[in-house]
C-alpha cells in the first residue's frame, strides 16, 4: 500500500496499517503460531476494523479521498477489500495492493531497497497520505481513528496470516451437522451422515483438499434442548462451517462472535446473517414463481393462501404478498393459517368457498392437501399450487384426486439423468448400511457436501471462513449432480433462484414439467 498505488485500487482499499503507540518499530510476535493461537479482545476489534470497516461500537470506518469531497465508509474502507482475507496482497488491473503480514510491513523489501516501516512512516501515510516528503496520491484515503481504535488494529496486524481458523489443522477441516441420530427421524440423519461421509471419503481418495481431509462433526438434533443447541454445541467444538443443519433466529456463532458459514440450512436465512448460503429458493421465493405462472393464464389472480401458521406457512403467505405487492392490479391475497398437525379440511374448504378465488396456494402434507380436496365440490375447480416438498420422495403415494387438482412448483431438474443420480445415491447410501428410503434430506446432504468441496478448493491452501465465503461467491452455474446448477455472489446468497410448475402423471405416477423455467429475484 505505501510503495505504489494507482487511482482505482486506493479507491477500492481501506484502512490499513493503522498502528498506534510509540515512534518505535513494532515487532511482530516472534512466534506467531502460539502467540496468535488465539487472539485477545484488541486484537478481536482490530479483525473487524481490517476485514469489515467497523468500530469496537460498530460504527462505520470512514476515510476521505482527495480534496475529501469523496469518502469511503464501512465495507468498502476495510483493508482486507484490496490487500486480501490473510493479508497477502492482491493484484487486479495491474493494479498491485502488497502484503500486510508482519513481515512484510516491518522487513526491509530487498526487491525495492525500502526499509521496514516504522509507527511514525505508517501514521504519516495513512493520516497524511505521504511517506517522508512523497505524497502518495490524490485518491489515497485519509483517515483518523482514535488511539484506541489504532491499538486495536495495532494487535490484529501483529498475527494477520498467521491466527489459527477455527475448525482448520495441518491435515483436517472440521465440518459440523446437527442432524437427528435419535428419536423418529434417526434413520434420515443416518442417510444424511452417510451421503456427506460417501463425499468426503470420495475427495479424500483424491488426496483431499489441498491435502486435507474433511471431518464430520455430528451433533444430535433429537438430543438436549434439540436442534438450536445442538448447532451451539457444535460452535463450541470449533466447526469451520456447518451444512444442512436447523438455523435459528439469529446465525450461528462462535465463542469469538464470528459468524460460521452454513450451506444448506434447514430452514429460512436469518435477517442479519452475512454467511448462510441457501441452495434451493426458501418458500417465500417459491410462492413468487407460482404468481408468475398463475398471471400467465390469468392476468390479475386473487390468491387464497391455505398453509400452517408456523414459519413455513408465513413464508408462503408473505411471499406471495411481496409479489403481489409489486403490482398495483394485484389485490392482497386472502389467507387462511391452521394450528399446525390441527387441519380441518371442511373448514378449509368453506372458507375457501367463501373467498371465491381465483387460485390456491396450499402449504400443508400431501395428506393434509389430499383431506382439502376431497372436502371440496367438482365445482371448486380452482387451479391450485403447492411446494413439490410435500410429495417427499413418493409423489405416487399422493391422493389421485390432488395429483389431478394440484399443480407443483419445484427448483430442481427434472429429467431421466436426475433419477438415474437418485438411483446412484440410493445405492451408494444401501452400501454403507445406512436406510435408502425417503433420501430428501440425504440430497440436499450431498449437495451441500460438494458445494462445500468447490468452496474450500477455491478458498485455496490456507483457508479461512472469509476466504470461503468470497469463494462461494465466485460460483456461477456449477453443477452438483442433484440440483440445478448453483449461481451465488455477493448480493446473492441463494444457489437456484427459479422453478419448474410440475405436476404428478396420473399414469407413470411421476412428476412432469408444464412450464418452462421461471425465474425471480432473491429477497435478501
Amino acid at each position: 500500500m505505501i510503495e505504489r498505488w494507482g487511482m482505482g485500487a486506493v479507491v477500492l482499499m481501506g484502512a490499513c496499517l493503522l498502528l498506534g503507540g510509540s515512534e518505535s518499530r513494532p515487532e511482530a510476535p516472534r512466534d506467531r503460531g502460539a502467540s496468535c493461537a488465539s487472539l485477545g479482545p484488541a486484537a478481536r476489534r482490530g479483525k473487524a476494523l481490517y476485514h469489515q470497516g467497523r468500530g469496537a461500537e460498530g460504527e462505520p470506518l470512514v476515510g476521505l479521498v482527495g480534496d475529501g469531497s469523496a469518502r469511503l465508509s464501512g465495507a468498502s474502507a476495510a483493508c482486507a477489500r484490496c490487500h486480501g482475507f490473510s493479508g497477502e496482497g492482491t493484484e487486479e488491473g495491474g493494479i498491485a495492493a502488497p502484503a500486510l503480514t508482519p513481515e512484510s510491513l516491518f522487513s526491509p523489501d530487498a526487491r525495492t531497497g525500502r526499509p521496514g516501516h516504522d509507527e511514525a512512516t505508517l501514521l504519516a501515510a495513512i493520516r497524511e497520505g505521504r511517506v517522508g516528503a512523497r505524497r502518495l496520491g490524490p485518491a489515497m484515503p485519509r483517515f483518523t481513528l482514535d488511539t484506541s481504535a489504532l491499538a486495536d488494529l495495532r494487535a490484529y496486524l501483529a498475527c494477520l496470516g498467521h491466527e489459527r481458523e477455527p475448525g482448520v489443522s495441518a491435515g483436517v477441516i472440521r465440518v459440523g451437522a446437527a442432524w437427528p441420530m435419535s428419536g423418529p427421524a434417526k434413520a434420515q440423519g443416518a442417510a444424511m451422515a452417510a451421503a456427506a461421509a460417501d463425499v468426503f471419503a470420495e475427495i479424500e481418495a483424491e488426496g483431499g483438499v489441498f491435502r486435507r481431509r474433511i471431518e464430520l462433526v455430528l451433533e444430535d438434533s433429537n438430543g438436549p434442548g434439540g436442534p438450536h443447541a445442538a448447532a451451539a454445541r457444535l460452535a463450541r467444538r470449533e466447526v469451520f462451517a456447518m451444512m444442512s443443519s436447523p438455523i435459528a433466529a439469529e446465525p450461528l456463532r462462535d465463542d469469538e462472535g464470528e459468524e460460521i458459514p452454513h450451506l444448506a440450512p434447514l430452514g429460512p436465512t436469518p435477517p442479519d446473517a452475512e454467511r448462510v448460503f441457501q441452495v434451493r429458493p426458501g418458500l417465500d421465493m417459491l410462492a413468487q414463481i407460482v404468481l408468475a405462472h398463475a398471471a400467465t393464464s390469468r392476468r390479475t389472480p386473487a390468491f387464497h393462501v391455505i398453509a400452517p401458521d408456523d414459519a413455513a406457512g408465513r413464508l408462503l403467505r408473505d411471499g406471495l404478498a411481496r409479489g403481489q405487492a409489486t403490482r398495483r392490479d394485484l389485490a392482497a391475497p386472502s389467507a387462511w393459517l391452521f394450528v399446525p398437525g390441527s387441519f380441518d379440511a371442511a373448514a378449509a374448504a368453506a372458507e375457501t368457498r367463501a373467498r371465491v378465488p381465483d387460485a390456491i396456494l396450499f402449504g400443508g402434507t400431501a395428506e393434509e392437501l389430499g383431506a382439502f380436496v376431497r372436502a371440496l365440490s367438482s365445482a371448486d375447480e380452482v387451479p391450485m399450487y403447492a411446494p413439490s416438498a410435500i410429495l417427499g420422495d413418493a409423489p405416487a403415494a399422493l391422493d389421485p384426486r390432488a395429483a389431478r387438482r394440484t399443480l407443483f412448483v419445484h427448483a430442481g431438474p427434472v429429467d431421466d439423468h436426475v433419477s438415474a443420480r437418485v438411483r446412484d445415491l440410493r445405492a451408494r447410501l444401501q452400501a454403507r448400511g445406512a436406510p435408502a428410503g425417503r433420501i430428501g434430506l440425504a440430497i440436499s446432504a450431498e449437495v451441500a457436501a460438494r458445494t462445500l468441496i468447490e468452496g474450500l478448493r477455491r478458498a485455496g491452501g490456507r483457508p479461512t471462513r472469509r476466504a470461503f465465503v468470497a469463494a462461494l461467491e465466485t460460483l456461477r452455474d456449477f453443477e452438483v449432480g442433484l440440483s440445478a446448477p448453483l449461481s451465488f455472489s455477493r448480493g446473492n446468497h441463494v444457489g437456484v433462484t427459479g422453478a419448474y410448475v410440475v405436476r404428478v402423471d396420473p399414469v407413470a405416477r411421476e412428476i412432469v414439467r408444464v412450464s418452462e423455467w421461471l425465474t425471480v429475484a432473491p429477497h435478501r
